[in-house]
């Protein structure tokens, strides 16, 4: 309507759609009937101004309105502050094989992560934004950021066993010795995890181990493996 603002605040992205559900027009076939446009904050935006990202919803034709053009569309307000240092862990441990004394431990795992969802790139903000709503807002309403938190470390705990265990026989490194490797492991595995997270609109910006252990039982079973192969 007339006299109306979209007003965007520091930090956020406003994100126009009349179906998010239908197919980019703005992708890379130029297939499917949803609009989509993007404005980064911090800014202030007359809707009637004839403003070139609005167009796409001015020409939809809508039978309210006689056939004419009709401002008609959803807009998502998204968060696109840095979060860094969150915490992540295993709520139990996960089992695996130790490599240097083939033997089956349990494994925990605990360390840091850090997420942004793109702003600064007009192109990959489009596609990083409608990956977000559609994988991980979906239709509802509102989605806090302790939600995305919990989504994310959900992800993590999702993937990091089956890549830890990986990075373990690869590198032929034992429960024993993998304190040392917590470094190297970190970066090897942030590189698998940057994949996923990328696939829900979102960018791995860090992530750690700040331990990797088992339970002392484990421990001793690896020993004593250890002390007959002497």
């Amino acid at each position: 309507p007339n006299g109306s603002y979209l007003i965007v605040g520091p930090s956020q992205m406003a994100i126009f759609t009349n179906n998010m559900t239908a197919g980019d027009s703005l992708g890379e076939t130029g297939a499917g009937t949803s609009q989509i446009s993007v404005f980064r904050g911090p800014c202030k935006i007359k809707l009637e101004t004839g403003d070139s990202r609005f167009a796409p919803f001015r020409n939809i034709s809508h039978g309210l309105a006689g056939g004419d053009s009709a401002f008609h569309s959803t807009v998502y307000f998204i968060n696109t502050t840095y979060m860094n240092e969150l915490n992540w862990g295993t709520q139990t441990p996960f089992l695996t094989n130790d490599p240097e004394e083939d033997v089956q431990i349990h494994v925990r795992a605990f360390g840091l992560f850090g997420v942004h969802i793109e702003q600064n790139d007009d192109a990959l903000s489009v596609v990083q934004a409608r990956k977000f709503l559609q994988k991980v807002v979906g239709t509802r309403a509102d989605y806090t950021r302790d939600e995305l938190v919990d989504f994310m470390r959900a992800k993590i705990l999702e993937y990091v066993p089956d890549l830890l265990a990986n990075a373990m026989i690869k590198n032929n490194v034992g429960i024993l010795k993998i304190s040392a490797y917590l470094s190297e492991f970190s970066i090897a595995i942030q590189e698998k995890l940057v994949e996923h997270f990328d696939s829900f609109g979102l960018t791995l910006d860090n992530f750690s181990f700040h331990s990797i252990s088992a339970p002392d039982e484990d421990l001793r079973i690896v020993n004593e493996y250890k002390i007959k192969k002497r």
